[in-house]
Order: C-alpha cells, then sequence, then structure tokens
C-alpha cells in the first residue's frame, strides 16, 4: 500500500496529540509526523504530500523557507472565517469525518494529476451492483464493497438509484448532481478532463452524488455512460456502479464492466426473482462475471436515528463484504 505522509504542525500541543493518534490509528495509509514548536520545524528537513500548518507555522514557513518539503499546505485555522490569501483553509475543529474527508481529496487530486500524464486503469475494470428484488441494504452494501475495493485509494461509488437517499445519510447538499457531470463531459471533449470537483469523500470512500431528479436518468443513453466509464478510467478510478433499474443501454453497459454483482436475499419467495434475472443475463452475448451474493441481513431494526452510516459500514454488514467479496 503505498502511504501518504502528512505533517502536521501547531502550539496547540493537547491538539496536536489528539489529531495525529486519530489518524493514525484511523487510516493505515496515513503517516503521520508534528512539530509544536516552530524552530524545531524549520530545522526539519523531510518530505511530505501535505503539511498542515496553524497560522504561525505557516507564516515562518513563507517567510524562511525551509528545507522542509511541502508538496501541498493547507493552513490549519482555528475559526472557521479565519484565512490566508492564496493558501487553503482547514477548519480545526469540524467533525472527523469531514476533516479526513477533505485530507482524502488532497490525496486524490495528487493521484489525479499523476493520472492525466499518461498513467490510468485498465478498461472495463468496473464493477457493477444490482438487485433485482431491491434488497434494502443495497446501498450500504455497495458503499462496503467499495471501501473493500479502495485499498488503493482509487474505488469511485457511482448511486444510480432511481430515488436516492445517500445525501441524507451523509448530510450532504447536492449542487452539482450526475447530470450536471454527464451534461459537462458531453459538451467538454478533454481528455484529461478531470472528475474532482464532483467528488464527494465519506470515510475515505470516493463517492459521485447522484441525480436530483429521477425522471431524467432514463434519458440517459448507452453512449453517455460509455463515456463516463471511459473519463472515470482515464482519471485513474475503478467504478462501482449501483443499480435499481434496466438502464437505457443496460445490456451495453454491463458488457462494459468487469464483473456484475447479484444481491439476493435467501427466501424462497426472492429466489424466484433473482433466478429469473440470472436466465435473463445468460442470454446476454458479452456478459460480465457475474456473481451472486447472498446477504441474510435486512434495514429492520435501522430505527432512525440509532445508527450511525460510518457505523454501519464497519458493523456485521462491513464484516460480511470482507469476509465474502475482499
Amino acid at each position: 500500500m503505498e502511504h501518504f505522509r502528512v505533517l502536521v504542525c501547531d502550539e496547540d500541543i493537547s491538539y496536536v496529540r489528539s489529531l495525529c493518534h486519530f489518524m493514525a490509528w484511523t487510516k493505515d495509509e496515513i503517516r503521520v509526523s508534528a512539530f509544536t514548536d516552530v524552530s524545531d520545524f524549520l530545522n526539519d528537513e523531510g518530505k511530505y504530500d501535505l503539511g498542515l500548518l496553524g497560522r504561525a507555522f505557516l507564516l515562518a514557513y513563507e517567510k524562511e523557507r525551509p528545507d522542509v518539503k511541502l508538496t501541498r499546505v493547507m493552513y490549519l485555522c482555528n475559526e472557521t472565517d479565519d484565512r490566508i490569501e492564496d493558501v487553503e483553509s482547514l477548519y480545526k475543529y469540524q467533525s472527523m469525518d469531514t476533516f479526513l474527508d477533505r485530507i482524502y481529496s488532497a490525496i486524490r487530486q495528487d493521484d489525479v494529476m499523476k493520472m492525466i500524464t499518461g498513467m490510468h486503469v485498465k478498461r472495463g475494470s468496473s464493477t457493477g451492483i444490482f438487485s433485482p428484488i431491491w434488497h434494502d441494504l443495497r446501498l450500504p452494501f455497495s458503499m462496503a464493497y467499495t471501501k473493500t475495493r479502495n485499498t488503493d485509494g482509487k474505488a469511485l461509488f457511482v448511486d444510480l438509484e432511481t430515488i436516492s437517499i445517500l445525501p441524507e445519510l451523509l448530510g450532504r447538499n447536492v449542487e452539482n448532481d450526475l447530470l450536471d457531470l454527464l451534461y459537462l463531459m458531453k459538451t467538454e471533449d478533454d481528455p484529461s478532463f478531470s472528475l474532482e470537483e464532483f467528488i464527494w469523500y465519506f470515510e475515505g470512500i470516493a463517492l459521485l452524488p447522484p441525480m436530483r431528479n429521477p425522471g431524467r436518468i432514463a434519458e440517459i443513453t448507452g453512449d453517455e455512460w460509455e463515456r463516463l466509464f471511459e473519463t472515470a478510467e482515464k482519471n485513474g478510478y475503478q467504478l462501482v456502479v449501483l443499480m435499481d433499474q434496466m438502464l437505457q443501454g443496460f445490456e451495453d453497459v454491463i458488457s462494459r464492466m468487469k464483473e456484475l454483482i447479484i444481491l439476493g436475499r435467501p427466501e424462497d419467495y426472492y429466489r424466484k426473482a433473482q433466478g429469473k434475472f440470472m436466465s435473463y443475463l445468460t442470454n446476454i452475448s458479452e456478459a460480465p462475471d457475474i456473481q451472486e451474493v447472498i446477504l441474510p441481513m435486512s434495514a429492520t431494526n435501522l430505527a432512525d436515528g440509532t445508527y450511525e452510516f460510518g457505523q454501519l459500514l464497519e458493523g456485521n454488514l462491513g464484516n460480511f463484504v470482507r469476509r465474502e467479496l475482499a
């Protein structure tokens, strides 16, 4: 696993200790170093992918230009409205999930620049997930699966459900949705087009916002889905695509994939629908590899307000996915 080196510099010793401990124990791919004394920082000669610098450290860094090498710098600020010109700010006391999302965004932007120079993942490396019985845990299952694929930071989740509750689960507002992205890709014929301005991050998982208007998804053609796949691969991503309906050009879409996971339940009633769909797939000339996954769990006991989505991905469901599919 490639490691991402982060340097944390702030005069608040307790904060630095807590932040470094959290990042080091939460994310294996992040390596954290820290300074709480400006003079020690100025004498450092290390190389880091990202520097999170408090005001005193940032001003010293810009003035003294020490030998420490920082590929990217963020201002670690005490107030949300505190800004330093031409430097990206990162508020110290926000939710740690949101804080880490910003860190992962920095990681991915660095990766994207490498991809644009000519590196890209293999064509046809995406995975589709389809539940002919509309399994009630299909969304968290797909997110958990994406997380298992994300050991190298290259998996990108796309939720194509007709009525997606992903923004509500993550507490995010959709400004530019998937339809906006597809339109932009259609009008800008640029082989190095980057997805980063559209991507959200949650628990280190990269994902695209779903469509706000459920009626528009049927308008998207197979060629437009193909363009999305190509753009993702050119930007270094392997897509994990959750579908709950037969999209326009469905057979062409899934033939573009490496694998299609069929998500079902063990009860006999549900198996009839699953069996019928599996029979349909056998008649597709260029079908991807098919894997049937029987998930015996249910969302019945997930009462609103009694669970956290992140914990759900790490609990029994996450363990099941890692055991069966990792």
